[in-house]
């Protein structure tokens, strides 16, 4: 079967099947997206280095969404599937290209802005735009507050950034409170749950150091 008609048939279930067929040597290569709170410039500030399977793999599900156009995003891919994908584009360095293959389909398909302006501003967040990612986050909660995404990305774009969040913790936990209410299993931008977001909100402050302010 032609790449094209795979694609028009279902393009978010076969990048699923990807990047399963990928996992083995992606669990080599894989960044922890998670544990490096994204407080630098660029992040990650250099692509992985890639085995040649790995390469090769991830090119290959560059390709499928490069042929896809607006149609892998606009038609909501699962989130397991979006954070494969997004993995793809930063370990290749190429994470900018998904920020603004993500913004053109939200221009080609207005009704996805309600799915895409969150994985915005999450991705803003990642590339060290912190103000733009606060305010496209506060965009999608306002507009979208029916979507799980906005809640977290509002919060984890308040709790991450160079000069410190300006919002109080208290309003960020009750944010992610609100969340664990809407989607108890719930599963957001690079595999972050809002369970683990909620534990480093709550979580006591780290001691000060001694002299220290």
């Amino acid at each position: 079967m032609k790449l094209s008609s795979i694609i028009a048939l279902a393009v978010a279930p076969l990048l699923l099947v990807a990047c399963d067929l990928v996992a083995p040597a992606q669990q080599r290569d894989r960044i922890d997206r998670v544990a490096i709170a994204p407080t630098t410039p660029v992040y990650p500030p250099q692509p992985p280095a890639l085995s040649a399977e790995t390469r090769t793999s991830y090119e290959a599900i560059l390709a499928q969404v490069t042929a896809s156009g607006d149609l892998f995003f606009t038609r909501r891919a699962p989130t397991k599937v979006l954070n494969e994908v997004e993995l793809v584009f930063f370990s290749l360095g190429r994470g900018p290209e998904l920020l603004t293959r993500i913004e053109a389909a939200m221009t080609a398909d207005p009704k996805a802005r309600a799915w895409l302006l969150p994985r915005q501003a999450w991705l803003l967040g990642r590339l060290g735009q912190f103000d733009e990612a606060r305010a496209v986050a506060e965009i999608a909660r306002t507009d979208f507050p029916a979507e799980p995404d906005a809640w977290f990305v509002w919060a984890f774009a308040n709790s991450q950034s160079a000069s410190g969040s300006r919002v109080p913790v208290t309003a960020l936990r009750d944010a992610i409170e609100h969340l664990l209410v809407m989607a108890p299993d719930y599963l957001g931008p690079g595999d972050t749950t809002a369970e683990g977001l909620r534990q480093q909100l709550t979580a006591p402050p780290a001691p000060t150091t001694p002299g220290g302010r």
